[in-house]
């Protein structure tokens, strides 16, 4: 924990690898996986992350907080056909997980869904108010629908309640401008994928950069 509050990630992970064979009961495998998932997603290795997340859930699937973050990993690699079923765990283990609705909705929300991102950022918001991504998700979605009305009225929300106005003003004009991406294509297999980043990783090479000073100026540099 001291590791991971002081952005010491390499060695936080360290610490839990050798920490996973001391372990002996349930809560013990599920303390040690679930910061060893947070420092892999800290150091850029969802693959690691995630592997550590299904680790915990093997222990005890009843965790509403580690089903989530399982399900934004799969979103952010765009399987979100996976992520929502991850979401949907989340929400039995803890009906009150406002985290696992507005995720479920941001899923939706790039299948084009936006109706169904709508009910459950709504529900996000039954939960807790004030919630600003819940906000900003009803805001983009119903940009998304047509409606300025209620996309002005979500927009002036979230910024009373602390959003960001550039950020979102940003996500409208894609929005608007017709550039928003629909994930509607099938991702690439996990297992291909794992695949193909251990032969990056094998065949890796080191490289040099190469840079000029004000002064060379009859380099032949292409």
């Amino acid at each position: 924990i001291h590791c991971f509050n002081s952005d010491r990630y390499t060695k936080g992970i360290d610490i839990l690898q050798n920490l996973v064979s001391k372990c002996s009961k349930p809560c013990d495998y599920a303390a040690v996986y679930t910061f060893l998932a947070l420092m892999y997603e800290q150091v850029q290795k969802p693959e690691n992350a995630m592997e550590a997340y299904q680790a915990v859930l093997k222990y005890d699937d009843s965790r509403s907080t580690v089903w989530s973050n399982l399900g934004a990993l799969h979103r952010k690699k765009g399987y979100h056909k996976e992520a929502i079923e991850c979401y949907k765990k989340a929400l039995e283990a803890d009906p009150k997980n406002e985290y696992a609705y507005n995720n479920m909705g941001n899923s939706y929300f790039r299948m084009g869904e936006y109706q169904k991102a709508v009910d459950l950022a709504q529900k996000a918001l039954e939960i807790k108010p004030a919630f600003i991504q819940a906000l900003d998700l009803l805001c983009i979605s119903y940009a998304a629908m047509g409606d300025e009305a209620k996309c002005k009225e979500y927009f002036d929300l979230s910024i009373s309640s602390g959003g960001n106005p550039a950020t979102l003003q940003n996500a409208l004009k894609v929005i608007r401008e017709g550039n928003l991406a629909i994930d509607s294509f099938a991702p690439i297999p996990y297992e291909i994928e794992k695949a193909c980043d251990m032969v990056y990783r094998e065949t890796a090479l080191p490289f040099m950069r190469i840079g000029l000073t004000e002064e060379d100026t009859n380099s032949r540099f292409g």
